[in-house]
């Protein structure tokens, strides 16, 4: 690969990211008692925002009374399978439950989002349509 091409292709990587709100929040957590993660309080505006090459992901977890123990936006992990889908787990001591996503933005709340394999689909029908 020459030079340009490994510049392209940078390009191209980049170009395949998704913007993802980041933030976190655990009534445990003595040092970050300003709630704008969970979905009551989320706050866009009071949050930071980074670029993900896998997605995004809204985690929650509460333990088994069903109080919060946990909640994040952030980047998906690499390996996830299921993406633009919600999880629910339950275990004898905590209930979790995940969203995944790969548009920007896209992890504002915990529901499921259409994907960008979705949206070529259509732009490729709507090219063949028009191209005929």
């Amino acid at each position: 690969m020459t030079r340009s091409n490994i510049n392209d292709f940078i390009v191209i990587i980049r170009g395949l990211a998704v913007k993802c709100y980041l933030c976190s929040w655990s009534p445990n957590d003595q040092n970050n008692q300003t709630d704008s993660c969970t979905e009551e309080n989320f706050n866009p505006n009071a949050v930071y925002s980074v670029e993900c090459s896998h997605g995004c992901e809204a985690f929650f977890q509460w333990d088994s009374n069903g109080v919060l123990e946990h909640s994040r936006r952030n980047c998906m992990q690499n390996g996830v399978e299921e993406r633009n889908s919600c999880v629910n787990e339950t275990k004898p001591a905590w209930t979790m439950y995940r969203c995944t996503c790969d548009t920007d933005f896209c992890n504002t709340a915990a529901a499921r989002h259409p994907s960008t394999v979705f949206y070529a689909f259509v732009i490729v029908i709507f090219w063949r349509v028009i191209t005929i």
